[in-house]
């Protein structure tokens, strides 16, 4: 029944904001819009591109065919169905984001309920509701706090000067203001003078559905969560044998969600297929039974799955990706902080508890240099990538990129210790979730995706923000445990 009532709750908000601002008519809207009508008006096979007439869409559409299709059982118009869309999706996540957040805490102080509900709600709350820290740093400069030089080294794209003019206002008033909290990432010169040498996108799920653009990456977010759960729970099957009758329907149904959530957005094929193949690793780490041909038959057979689903969309697909370049400019550790301190703050401290109180397993050794060899794959790429390096005046990769670095080994590096004891645990899904976000987080500061933006940009975006999903489901777990540490339950006296 908790989950139900986050999802009402949730609903209720966005369903408010749509309401407040119900309009189609900036950013990208128009054409998200035009792929839901291009959705709702097709009867059998792919929608038609709304632009060039008698061509498919050449994209990933099926979030919009999912609405689409919702539009057409319910018969409602297309423009009330793109506003439900938008309530519909952030109390999908929510929901989905407290159950999860449940599950993983249903192990330790299982009858001490409160705690395991508010941990839930915070996991909630920062997948749907949280921001970065630039909104603090907004008050600050309306209310005329902070010196010239601080602002210049602040050096966000607005908010590079203080206010000067007076206000009669203690908030912001300015048109969108809250439009640069997604655009904090950027390099502007030694001094903070120059044009924009590194403008990225650092979008996150609130401003998404703030901003209203029904974008393949805000509709995929539920759905990449069961993704996740769904291989979680595979990993506690006997993958040793196959012949068992969980084994097969499972796989089918992983299957099916991996070509839903690549379907929906493709830049999530590559995270699914590492969440796969790190969920299998783990499982032959933790079951001496398992053999490689156990793991791979598993994979190989979700895999085939989703591909047979795919096959008739990915047969018509054209892309404008043009290869791997390398990275020319970092993040400075400063926008890095703005950026994620809000997550970070609520799962580092049990992350690096986790990492200093895990007792050290016999294969150490093994398990340092496999941690090694994962933090080194994406400065592996970095270095067999075509492009120039990093600008002699951009920020140094000592800061916010070693610093990732760091945090992705000490959780890989606990999450095999924690596996070769405990196996499969709820502790080792969230080590695991938190090292693949640091990955994400760290790919971008190394090399990207070329497209036809000749930048980092779109691969920023994308990454950033499947990073804030996994951060998210992990601030559940770790806040648990943290704090019940500190939080006791009730002691009752029995009366024979």
């Amino acid at each position: 029944m908790s989950a139900e009532l986050i999802y009402l709750f949730t609903f209720l908000i966005f369903f408010y904001i749509r309401y407040s601002d119900p309009g189609i008519n900036h950013t990208e809207q128009p054409m998200d819009f035009a792929f839901l009508n291009s959705s709702v008006g097709t009867v059998t096979g792919q929608p038609l591109d709304p632009w060039f007439y008698g061509e498919t869409i050449s994209y990933y559409y099926f979030g919009y065919w999912i609405f689409g299709t919702l539009t057409k059982i319910a018969f409602i118009p297309s423009i009330a169905s793109y506003n439900l869309a938008l309530v519909t999706i952030p109390a999908m996540t929510a929901s989905t984001l407290f159950t999860l957040s449940a599950i993983f805490t249903k192990t330790s102080w299982a009858k001490f309920n409160a705690l395991a509900i508010f941990s839930g709600l915070l996991a909630s709350a920062a997948g749907v509701l949280m921001g970065n820290l630039q909104g603090i740093l907004e008050f600050l400069r309306i209310n005329s706090v902070g010196s010239q030089e601080f602002w210049r080294n602040i050096c966000i794209s607005g908010m590079q000067t203080p206010v000067v003019q007076t206000v009669d206002s203690w908030r912001p008033t300015e048109f969108w203001w809250w439009f640069k909290t997604s655009r904090i990432i950027n390099h502007f010169g030694p001094n903070c003078e120059a044009a924009g040498l590194d403008y990225t996108i650092n979008e996150f799920p609130f401003f998404s559905y703030l901003l209203g653009d029904l974008h393949p990456h805000v509709m995929a977010t539920p759905f990449f969560l069961v993704f996740v759960y769904l291989a979680y729970d595979l990993a506690r099957t006997d993958l040793a044998n196959p012949l068992k009758n969980t084994y097969l329907p499972k796989i089918f149904l992983i299957g099916v969600i991996l070509a839903c959530v690549c379907f929906i957005n493709m830049w999530m094929v590559p995270i699914c297929i590492a969440i796969l193949i790190g969920i299998h690793f783990l499982k032959w780490l933790s079951d001496p039974k398992l053999t490689m041909i156990s793991m791979g038959t598993s994979i190989s057979l979700i895999l085939a799955v989703g591909t047979a689903i795919l096959v008739p969309y990915l047969s018509s697909l054209q892309t404008s990706v043009t290869g791997i370049e390398k990275t020319q400019y970092q993040t400075r550790a400063l926008h890095g902080f703005l950026v994620w301190a809000p997550l970070l703050m609520l799962t580092i401290p049990q992350i690096v508890w986790d990492f200093w109180t895990t007792s050290i397993d016999k294969a150490w050794k093994y398990h340092i240099g496999i941690s090694i060899v994962v933090v080194s794959l994406p400065w592996l790429v970095r270095l067999i990538s075509p492009g120039a390096s990093a600008g002699f005046e951009g920020p140094s990769m000592i800061g916010f990129t070693t610093a990732v670095t760091f945090l992705c080994f000490i959780s890989t590096l606990t999450l095999l210790n924690v596996t070769a004891k405990e196996g499969i645990s709820e502790k080792a899904l969230v080590l695991s979730l938190f090292s693949l976000a640091m990955i994400l987080i760290l790919i971008p500061e190394l090399f990207y995706v070329g497209d036809v933006y000749g930048n980092r940009m779109n691969t920023v975006f994308k990454l950033h923000y499947s990073a804030w999903i996994l951060l998210a489901l992990c601030c559940g777990f770790t806040t648990y445990n943290w704090l019940s540490g500190y939080i006791r339950p009730p002691r009752y006296i029995k009366y024979s």
